[in-house]
């Protein structure tokens, strides 16, 4: 599972098998050049990412500008299933298990990163790892296990990258 650019440098996600492509893909009516991105597949072959939606491109067609971008998932069957953190400007799919939780990254409009979990499709838990300090300056998560373990990085106020393990509490 990847992504691609084709010849006109738009964006299209794919999943690799057997030492070949099986199934490229895009989300429907994304954009032109942003396009399709994927990040994460789970054992059914359910895949997480995000796209930028056909007219979302700031005026003028700045492809230098970062536009709306929203999560997405792609069920084993192609079946695709739009998200997006309430509020936020940009919303990542990273990481997906085999019970269909998925885990990401948001942007608010004020640029500050956030990591996120979204189970049954509905409820979103904000994730913020704070520094000692208390003033971690962005969450990203990237991957989940069937446990419901996460793992990712989160800048500290002095903005050092530091990994982390979230385990949930029962």
């Amino acid at each position: 599972m990847g992504t691609y650019r084709d010849a006109n440098q738009k964006r299209h996600g794919f999943i690799w098998r057997n030492g070949r492509f099986t199934t490229t893909f895009n989300v429907p009516d994304d954009d032109a050049f942003f396009g399709t991105v994927a990040f994460g597949i789970n054992d059914s072959g359910d895949v997480v990412g995000n796209y930028v939606a056909n007219g979302e491109v700031r005026k003028g067609g700045d492809k230098s500008q970062n536009p709306p971008r929203h999560g997405f998932r792609r069920s084993s069957n192609g079946d695709f299933t739009r998200f997006d953190v309430p509020g936020a400007y940009i919303t990542i799919g990273e990481g997906i298990n085999n019970a269909g939780t998925i885990v990401g990254v948001y942007v608010l409009t004020d640029g500050k990163l956030h990591g996120f979990v979204l189970n049954n499709g509905v409820v979103f838990t904000t994730v913020d790892v704070p520094d000692s300090n208390g003033k971690a300056q962005q969450t990203e998560i990237n991957s989940i296990n069937a446990n419901g373990e996460i793992v990712g990085f989160y800048n500290d106020s002095k903005g050092v990258a530091h990994g982390f393990l979230g385990v949930p509490t029962p």
